[in-house]
């Protein structure tokens, strides 16, 4: 059974320590971040130090303003939960696309408003996800790395690679997109090994695994689009894996993007907003695209 820690019994001397402790993380861990060496981002990343507490009455009274609950209870989720023990650290990213490393060298990247525990200390190291992330995982043969997609019932598990995670409450689907390396995804839904260039996308209890599209090309990390002639039905898969605020796309009327298919447009974006890469595509492929209320609208 859990203790209840009243917060107001922890003295001014316990207090200092806690602060003191706490600063000498942020050094450790601002130097970690200044080390990374982050394949395929821009010239000069941002990286930002995200909050990570352990979840005990100590990190509690040093932080408790610093944890945010996003979603779902983080230690259990009905009966598609996975439960950290004792030593489980929480990361949380405010602004989009945090940077940060941990302690065995791995490298994070979370999207605004995710939610992630990890436990680094047994033989496998373990990763519950709330949100969406990019991994670029340090290679042990011997601890593999698997990130469990809370309320899911499903997990990422892999040696060492990059690859991107999508698990959003507010979307009907969830998947994973590998950078580089090899991935093992497992779903209620279906299990697939995946390489470089190969995805897979569970929507609606449909599992589906995919070669990425060439002609499509998205880059989570630093938040890039490239398209050389590609259709609207690339575009719009594309932009699903690059902006998690879409929750789902509507067509006005149906089969509009399949009647847009002859068209084949070759563009570039390099960390543009949503509603920029909409009134360019809007142009390119002669309809109305738009972005409202958490719905990407396609429309004559």
């Amino acid at each position: 059974m859990k203790q209840s820690i009243d917060i107001n019994q922890v003295t001014a001397d316990e207090l200092r320590t806690l602060d003191a402790i706490r600063s000498r993380k942020e050094s450790i861990w601002q130097k970690l971040c200044s080390k990374a060496d982050i394949a395929h981002q821009p010239a000069e990343p941002k990286v930002v130090k995200m909050p990570r507490k352990r979840w005990s009455w100590m990190g509690v009274a040093a932080s408790v303003a610093v944890l945010i609950a996003v979603g779902a209870t983080l230690f259990f989720n009905s009966n598609k939960g996975y439960e950290l023990g004792d030593n489980a650290i929480v990361m949380t990213a405010d602004t989009d696309r945090e940077c940060g490393v941990l302690e065995d060298g791995t490298i994070v990247r979370l999207a605004q408003g995710t939610t992630m525990r990890y436990d680094l200390s047994s033989k496998k190291r373990v990763v519950v996800l709330d949100g969406q992330a990019s991994f670029s995982v340090k290679r042990d043969e011997q601890r593999p790395f698997v990130v469990h997609l809370n309320g899911r019932d499903s997990k990422v598990e892999v040696l060492g690679t990059s690859f991107v995670v999508e698990n959003l409450k507010d979307r009907d689907r969830f998947g994973v997109k590998v950078k580089s390396g090899k991935v093992r995804i497992a779903t209620p839904f279906g299990t697939a090994d995946l390489s470089y260039g190969e995805k897979v996308v569970v929507d609606q209890e449909l599992f589906e695994k995919k070669v990425c599209s060439t002609s499509a090309m998205s880059d989570w990390d630093a938040n890039r689009l490239e398209l050389k002639e590609a259709t609207l039905k690339d575009v719009v898969s594309e932009l699903m894996d690059l902006y998690p605020e879409i929750k789902k796309v509507e067509e006005k009327p149906i089969g509009l993007i399949d009647q847009k298919s002859d068209i084949l447009v070759t563009s570039k974006f390099d960390n543009e907003t949503l509603e920029t890469v909409l009134k360019e595509l809007s142009l390119h492929f002669g309809i109305k695209m738009e972005f409202v209320g958490g719905s990407l609208t396609l429309t004559r």
